[in-house]
């Protein structure tokens, strides 16, 4: 992540060294690396949740899948009534 990435260049660099950020399309110089940091690990946290988010959805719809396959096959397999 870039998040991660990111805090560890900031682990590197001294209190007093200026810091820059990406807002929208500009780079402005942030107020400290505190507040970078923390807006670092706010963003990794909220990614972290997204991430976990999306992986429950893509299993519950990975057996959901599975689900309507079996249908599917059991259907095609049973002798249909005239």
């Amino acid at each position: 992540m870039d998040a991660e990435k990111a805090l560890e260049e900031l682990e590197k660099v001294e209190e007093n060294t200026p810091i820059f950020k990406n807002v929208g399309s500009l780079l402005l110089k942030a107020k400290g690396k505190e507040e970078v940091v923390k807006e670092l690990k706010e963003e990794k946290e909220s990614l972290e949740v997204r991430k976990n988010t999306l992986e429950k959805q893509e299993t519950r719809i990975k057996e959901k899948i599975e689900e309507l396959q079996t249908k599917i096959q059991n259907s095609l397999s049973s002798p249909q009534a005239s």
